[in-house]
C-alpha cells in the first residue's frame, strides 16, 4: 500500500452507489471508509470513529453516525464484517489506491505548472498540502452553513485570503518567499486549465464533505441529486453580501455561485424581497447620513459596519462620496459573483400565493415565535409586519412550487426562518430550505 499522510485522504473524493442519498450519509461512508484504508485491517466501528474525528481534526465523531455511513458501505458490497469486525473488501482497497495515486499526480502537476521552482520541490509540496486544506477548511465550513439545513454554527472567525495562507508560511519558515506563493496560489485558483479546475473542484468537494462531518449536521438531510438544476429563492439577507465586497461572507459567496452555476441551480427573488431590500436600503442610508451629521466623518469611516467598509474599499471620502455609493447600491444584484444571474419570479399565481401568505396569522405567529426563541435573550425585538408578511410569503411560495414538483428552495441566513420551515416539513420533508 502506498504510504500517504492522513491528511492527504482528504483531497480524494469518493462516491458510492447509483441512488441518490443525503450528503451526510455519503460523508461518513466516505470517511469510514479512509479510515479502514489507514488502518491497513479490520477494525471496529468505536476505533473507526475516533479515526475519522482525527482524520478531519474534531473531537470526537457519534458512533451512531459511523454506523449510518458503515451500512451504506455494506448495502454498496465496499465492506464485510469478520469477528465483529469491519474490513475493506479488496476492490475498494485498490480504487482508494488507484484515487489517491490520481490525486497525487494532479497536485504534482498542479505544483509544478504554478508554483516557483527556485523552492526545494519537497518543501513546496510540504507547504501546499497545508495551504490547500487551509483554504478549503475555511471556507467549507462556510459552504457548509450556507447551503445545509440544521447546522451548528462553528466557530471558525472569518479570515482573509492573506491570512489563511500566512498560517502554512509560517509553519513552513517560507516567510522570504510569502508573496510569490500567495500569487502563485492565486494564479492556480483562477486557472482555466480543465485539469486544474478539475483537481480544484474535487479537492473543493472532498473538504465539503469533511467538513459536513465536522459541522454535525443533523436529521435533516439533503440528498445530493436534490441540488441538481433546483431553483433557490433568495432571502433579502443574501442580496446585501452579493453588493458589499467587504461583507465577511463575499467571499464565501463567491465561491458558492460557482457551485450553484456548474449543477445548474436558477436563483430568483419575489417583489415582496424587492421591497424588503428597498426598506434595508433606506433605512441603513438614513442611519449613515445621520450619522455624519452627529460625528466628524473619521469617526464614521471607523465604524465597524458592512456598508462603511465598502464605501471606504470604494474610494468614498466623505458625506456626499457615501450617498453616491449608496445610489450604485439602490437595485437588486443582477447575478451572484462567477455564479447564476438572479431572476424575479413573478406571475399570477405567485401573486395569488403572496396575497394568501400575508392573510396566513397563523404562519406568521409561527415566525415570529420562532424568532423569540431563537434570539438571544438581549435581542427579543419582535420582527415586524412586513418581515412576517415576506417570510410568509418566501414559504407559501416553496410550498406551491414544490406541489408541482418544481423542486424549489430557500437561500436564507435567518435561522428562524429555517427553524419554522423545518417546523411545518415535518416528516414528509414536502418542504427544505437552505441556512
Amino acid at each position: 500500500m502506498t504510504k500517504i499522510d492522513p491528511k492527504r485522504l482528504t483531497t480524494v473524493n469518493l462516491r458510492y452507489g447509483n441512488t441518490a442519498k443525503s450528503l451526510k450519509v455519503l460523508a461518513y461512508a466516505n470517511l469510514s471508509a479512509k479510515a479502514l484504508y489507514l488502518f491497513g485491517r479490520a477494525n471496529s466501528p468505536s476505533e473507526i470513529a475516533k479515526s475519522v474525528a482525527k482524520i478531519i481534526g474534531i473531537e470526537s465523531v457519534s458512533v451512531d453516525l459511523i454506523k449510518s455511513g458503515l451500512d451504506e458501505l455494506k448495502e454498496n458490497k465496499k465492506i464485510y464484517f469478520k469477528d465483529k469486525k469491519i474490513c475493506l473488501y479488496e476492490d475498494l482497497r485498490k480504487e482508494i489506491d488507484k484515487e489517491t495515486e490520481y490525486s497525487e499526480k494532479a497536485s504534482e502537476q498542479v505544483i509544478e505548472k504554478h508554483f516557483p521552482k527556485t523552492i526545494k520541490k519537497s518543501i513546496v509540496v510540504a507547504w501546499f498540502n497545508d495551504a490547500i486544506v487551509d483554504f478549503f477548511e475555511c471556507h467549507g465550513d462556510e459552504w457548509v452553513q450556507t447551503t445545509c439545513k440544521g447546522t451548528q454554527k462553528l466557530i471558525n472567525k472569518i479570515k482573509t485570503f492573506d491570512e489563511i495562507i500566512q498560517k502554512s508560511v509560517k509553519a513552513h519558515n517560507l516567510e522570504k518567499h510569502e508573496d510569490i506563493l500567495k500569487n502563485s496560489f492565486i494564479g492556480f485558483l483562477s486557472s482555466d486549465d480543465p485539469e486544474d479546475q478539475s483537481y480544484l473542484t474535487n479537492v473543493g468537494y472532498a473538504m465539503f464533505t469533511s467538513r459536513l462531518v465536522a459541522a454535525d449536521v443533523g436529521a435533516d438531510l439533503i440528498a445530493l441529486d436534490e441540488l441538481k438544476n433546483v431553483t433557490l429563492l433568495v432571502d433579502t439577507n443574501i442580496l446585501f453580501p452579493l453588493h458589499l465586497e467587504s461583507h465577511k461572507l463575499s467571499s464565501s459567496f463567491e465561491a458558492l455561485g460557482t457551485a450553484l452555476k456548474k449543477i445548474g441551480v436558477t436563483i430568483k427573488y419575489i417583489d415582496e424581497t424587492k421591497d424588503e431590500f428597498e426598506r434595508v436600503w433606506s433605512a441603513r442610508r438614513a442611519d449613515i447620513m445621520k450619522s455624519f451629521e452627529i460625528y466628524p466623518p473619521e469617526v464614521v469611516k471607523g465604524a465597524d459596519d458592512d456598508f462603511i467598509s465598502t464605501a471606504i474599499v470604494r474610494g468614498c471620502k466623505d458625506k456626499e462620496d457615501v450617498e453616491k455609493f449608496f445610489d450604485s447600491i439602490l437595485d437588486v444584484p443582477k447575478e451572484f459573483p462567477s455564479g447564476p444571474k438572479l431572476e424575479i419570479l413573478q406571475d399570477e399565481k405567485i401573486e395569488n400565493e403572496i396575497r394568501m401568505a400575508k392573510k396566513d396569522s397563523e404562519l406568521k405567529v409561527a415566525i415570529q415565535n420562532w424568532c423569540l426563541k431563537i434570539r438571544p435573550f438581549w435581542n427579543k425585538q419582535l420582527k415586524s409586519k412586513s418581515a412576517l408578511d415576506h417570510d410568509s410569503s418566501l414559504i407559501h411560495i416553496t410550498e406551491f412550487e414544490m406541489k408541482d414538483d418544481n423542486n424549489t428552495f430557500i437561500l436564507t441566513l435567518d435561522r428562524s426562518l429555517q427553524a419554522c420551515c423545518a417546523e411545518r416539513a415535518g416528516a414528509t420533508k414536502s418542504l427544505q430550505q437552505f441556512i
